[in-house]
């Protein structure tokens, strides 16, 4: 449907999938895969992980692939605020030095 966003290592789509009439996010690597096989093996290997998890709020990975040597993750679409959206404004606060997120929490959780 339309470019949703660019991060640092990937184009965001927001897509719809013509046979189950469903939205889709569409994930595309920006750089392609060097040619170790390796870093291949790697990113196949964190696909496999992700489309593993199923938590109420983490967006489930349809499908992993590779499209002209760069790799894609097809994943559901959540309505709603981005990551970037709720961060705007906030700050974390003053503690544990460079590990301000970490104040509060025992040394075991850590």
């Amino acid at each position: 449907m339309r470019e949703l966003s660019k991060g640092g290592q990937a184009w965001v789509y927001r897509a719809v999938d013509p046979n189950l009439d469903r939205e889709l996010i569409i994930k595309l690597g920006e750089r392609p895969l060097s040619a170790e096989t390796t870093d291949a093996d790697r990113i196949a290997a964190e696909g496999r992980i992700l489309a593993d998890l199923h938590h109420p709020h983490i967006a489930h990975v349809y499908d992993f692939d590779v499209h002209e040597n760069r790799p894609f993750l097809v994943m559901e679409y959540v309505r709603g605020r981005t990551l970037r959206q709720h961060a705007e404004g906030k700050q974390l606060p003053p503690g544990d030095g460079d590990r301000p997120a970490l104040r509060g929490f025992s040394e075991a959780a850590r």
